[in-house]
């Protein structure tokens, strides 16, 4: 399966979302039932510059970049290019595309996702603002890549694109079908669920799945094996620094700890053992692919030879923390769990003490 329309949707739904927040947002009765349902994109976040290139990235890295072989400079000035591009889109589309995205948003929360006959009338409705700047990135991204990439990688690229025009095109015949009343009985707005009305897929193309199975493989194994240690412990420590207000005598022994622990991971951690864990994690990763044949029996082997190879600098993982959660004075300790309990009360939860407050390692 394909994932690139539900990242296509919400690279531009939650960019729409990001223009200044309307007073007043028009939903249909069946889309606000529910009195105390959560309305989230009325707090909606501003598609700023460095939000768009975030979203710029995310769309090259998962839809783009593997379809032609990018190098990482064509990468990161195709995110950009994107990422002004749907700024302008976004724009140029105003408050109506903003409230349009919006009670999109809304009507799919509520009521468990499930539609009828006049929920999906409105919300084919809706969706036509949407369609509209969806064509306007897509011809976008055609344009860019242009720009970017050599014909050859163009010509790689231009395939995936013409599965996703198709694609784009099936969608629009069906929220036009649901604008005219034709919504069938079980339907959801889901990007991947068509009727034969709404026109007909095309074939899978088998290399472009085994190119993404490999390169998500590829991607989850170096992703295990960097978050392993220190990366991981020095994120630990900087969050214990701004979360309890270490002082500069505290902060300096928490550096302390970390350069200690640090030490004594790479005496373990050596290039040979990081070569083998990542060979170990890509053949784990990959099978999980592999639908037709019997892998449990082998994904458990290398599963267990991974958690043994792993368990000394997990140990020196676990020492790390109790040490640095030794630092904090009882008021530190007390003034986060104030701000915890004050945090949760909003969303209808009391913590209850000692038993959240060991939960949060703010009590012994």
């Amino acid at each position: 399966m394909r994932y690139g329309w539900r990242r296509c949707v919400w690279v531009i739904v939650v960019a729409a979302v990001g223009l200044p927040v309307s007073t007043t947002i028009a939903q249909p009765e069946a889309a606000a039932a529910d009195a105390g349902l959560m309305q989230p994109t009325q707090q909606s976040l501003r598609l700023t510059p460095v939000l768009a290139r975030a979203f710029g990235r995310f769309y090259v890295a998962e839809e783009l970049e593997h379809s032609a072989d990018m190098s990482q400079e064509q990468a990161a000035q195709l995110g950009e290019l994107l990422a002004r591009r749907s700024r302008r889109l976004v724009s140029e589309g105003g408050t109506d595309l903003r409230d349009a995205c919006e009670g999109c948003l809304a009507m799919t929360l509520a009521d468990d996702g499930r539609f009828g006959p006049e929920t999906s009338r409105v919300f084919g409705q809706r969706m036509q603002p949407v369609l509209r700047v969806m064509h306007g990135f897509l011809d976008g991204v055609a344009e860019d890549s242009r720009r970017v990439l050599s014909p050859e990688q163009y010509a790689e690229l231009e395939r995936k694109l013409r599965r996703d025009y198709h694609d784009l095109g099936r969608l629009e015949n069906k929220m036009r079908r649901w604008a005219d009343g034709g919504f069938k009985e079980g339907e959801s707005p889901q990007v991947d669920h068509f009727g034969p009305e709404d026109g007909p897929p095309l074939e899978a193309d088998p290399m472009e799945q085994t190119r993404h199975h490999i390169r998500w493989s590829r991607r989850w194994a170096e992703y295990e094996v960097n978050e392993i240690g220190p990366a991981g412990w020095a994120r630990f420590v900087v969050n214990a620094k701004r979360t309890f207000e270490f002082d500069d005598e505290q902060a300096a022994r928490a550096d302390a700890i970390l350069a200690e622990y640090r030490e004594k991971a790479e005496a373990i951690m050596t290039p040979e053992w990081r070569a083998a864990m990542l060979t170990n994690r890509l053949r784990r990763r990959a099978y999980d692919f592999d639908y037709n044949q019997p892998t449990d029996p082998l994904r458990w082997r290398w599963d267990r030879e991974y958690r043994n190879a792993c368990e000394p600098v997990n140990t020196l993982g676990r020492a790390l923390r109790k040490a640095i959660l030794e630092l904090p004075t009882d008021a530190q300790r007390q003034a986060v769990m104030t701000d915890l309990e004050r945090r949760a009360a909003r969303h209808g939860w009391a913590t209850e003490q000692p038993a959240d407050a060991k939960l949060f390692g703010l009590a012994p």
